[in-house]
């Protein structure tokens, strides 16, 4: 017998992913395939060649990054059930609109605005204090 603990950690991979049951396999498996293109060597190497750094906490380490996990955390909840799409460019025109909402329209908790008019109020103060 396996012990599936053992396995999952040597291949880098959740427990619970032994149990995964795909409802619509054909579909989940071309949005695996995109998915672990982020992962492959080909495009982290690119990644470097543009002179971008891939930072990304340590598999099971969401203490190595909690803004990022606040994202997620937010995210997912604003995005709800991604099964709900018929189709993937479905689910990238809501993902896309999300990480606008969140970048451009949400209230910053520290900010007390949306970020969009924290910069132009930024930009305005700044062009005020070059003229005079």
């Amino acid at each position: 017998m396996v012990n599936k603990t053992l396995l999952a950690k040597e291949l880098g991979v959740s427990r619970r992913s032994f149990y995964y049951q795909a409802t619509k396999p054909a579909k989940d498996w071309a949005l695996k395939v995109r998915i672990s293109e982020y992962a492959s060597k080909s495009f982290i190497d690119a990644m470097a060649l543009l002179g971008i750094a891939v930072s990304r906490s340590k598999k099971s380490s969401p203490w190595e990054n909690g803004y990022q996990e606040s994202f997620y955390s937010q995210f997912k909840v604003d995005l709800g059930d991604p099964k709900r799409f018929e189709t993937l460019g479905e689910l990238v025109y809501e993902i896309h609109q999300a990480i606008r909402q969140y970048n451009r329209r949400r209230i910053h908790s520290v900010l007390k605005m949306p970020p969009a008019q924290f910069v132009a109020a930024h930009v305005s103060a700044t062009l005020q204090a070059i003229v005079h």
